[in-house]
Formats: C-alpha cells, structure tokens, sequence
C-alpha cells in the first residue's frame, strides 16, 4: 500500500507542477531549445482502421516542455450497469412460481502520466520515456432466486464483489512522423510493471434452511507486461 500511495502522490504532485508549467510558460525552461511549443491530442488505430484513444484512455494529451522533452497525461472512464429479471410459472402447473433476478455493476478509473524524451531529425523522430501509472476498479453482482411450490417458499440471494487497486510504472520508445504540420502518425512500444491489490467479498444467504456463507479473500503482487506495438495518429496544434 505504501508503493500505491507513493506513486498516487506522485501524479497529484506532478500535476500540479504542470499545471503551473502551463499557467506560467514564461517562468518555466525560459532559456530551453524549443521552439514554438506544440500541444497533441492523441488517438490509436485499432483493428480495421477503427480510431480509438491512445493508451485506451477517454483522454490523451500531450504537450512540449522543450524541443527534447514532452510529457503526456491520460485519463480513463467506464461504467457500466445491467439488470435483469424474470418470473415463470407453468401452465400445466400453476401452484409453482419460479422468480430470478440479477443485477451487475462495472466501474474503473486509469491514470497515466508519461515524460518522453525526443531525438528528431527533420520530420522524423525518435523517442523513448517512462511513465507512472495509478487505477481503480471495483465489480459488484448480485442474484436472487426464489422457489414457490404449494407456498412452500425456498429462497437464495448471493451477493459478491470485488475491488482492484493498480500503482506502477511504465517504460516505451517509439517513432513518429509529420505527414502534415496538424497530423503525425507514430508506433509505440511499452512494458510495464504494476503493483496489484485485490479484495474479493462475497454474502450467501439460503432460507428457509438458514445458511450463511460470508467469505473474503485478498491478493496482491507484481505483475510484469508487454502491452505491445500500438499504432496511432496524434491531431497538432
């Protein structure tokens, strides 16, 4: 938890410096090798041409500190809810009642920010750079069953979720180049080793035989990996 909480406060913190980097560009890297600076706005090509956001982020924005240096922050969403339900009795036997329901709830949050360093050489360049990155997730499912025969009722509700705590860093190099003044397109390289936390809960419940079942269970570790070749466009401006 410690490793998580570092590198957590090490986003905040390095997102405010850069904050104040763009409220005071005439402050910061004044006497450094730039010139005009460029911001991007950056998108992966998926399978059949599909645009995607890079590094699948909502957001991916990237932004010269000089001519050598820019850094790249990214921002991920999802959420997504089901419910479902049904009731069944037979016409050949209307004394039983069969009722299930379910409902599930799906959520994560990334965040990313990256410092790239850059080797250019007209319109082609060459880069490589090293990122933090920090996630949450958490899934919750619950269902229910109920049995009616001969109001003879046999009941069944089971509730489990999980949640996942994601810190660590990340290591690229890739290539890129201007077709346009507004357009590049690039090739990304990454690794990255991440530090997990998972919690899992689950709340079992069967009436009338009155069973209980609670459990919890909880991992966490290293987990190394290549994330792959990713190729993408970014908009310039």
């Amino acid at each position: 938890m410690r490793f998580q909480q570092f590198i957590y406060r090490s986003l905040v913190l390095l997102g405010l410096l850069l904050l104040w980097h763009l409220g005071c560009p005439s402050m910061a890297f004044a006497n450094s090798d730039t010139n005009p600076k460029r911001q991007s706005i950056q998108f992966s090509l998926g399978s059949g041409f599909r645009i995607e956001s890079f590094k699948a982020g909502l957001l991916s924005y990237q932004f010269d500190l000089t001519r050598s240096f820019s850094v790249r922050i990214g921002l991920s969403y999802y959420q997504n809810q089901d419910d479902y339900s049904f009731e069944y009795r037979a016409a050949w036997d209307p004394y039983t009642l069969y009722e299930y329901g379910e409902s599930y709830r799906d959520r994560y949050a990334n965040y990313y920010l990256d410092v790239l360093r850059y080797h250019r050489n007209g319109k082609h360049s060459m880069y490589y750079g090293l990122g933090l990155v920090y996630g949450y997730s958490e899934y919750s499912a619950e269902n229910s069953y109920l049995y009616d025969r001969y109001e003879e009722i046999t009941m069944r509700y089971i509730s489990s979720s999980s949640q996942t705590t994601t810190s660590g860093v990340s290591v690229f190099f890739g290539s890129a180049w201007e077709i346009l003044d507004w357009l590049s397109i690039h090739a990304e390289y990454s690794n990255r080793a991440i530090y997990q936390n998972l919690v899992e809960t689950r709340h079992e419940v069967e009436d009338p035989y009155d069973g209980v079942d609670r459990r919890r269970n909880e991992q966490e570790g290293w987990l190394i990996e290549s994330l792959g070749v990713r190729f993408g466009i970014s908009l310039q401006f």
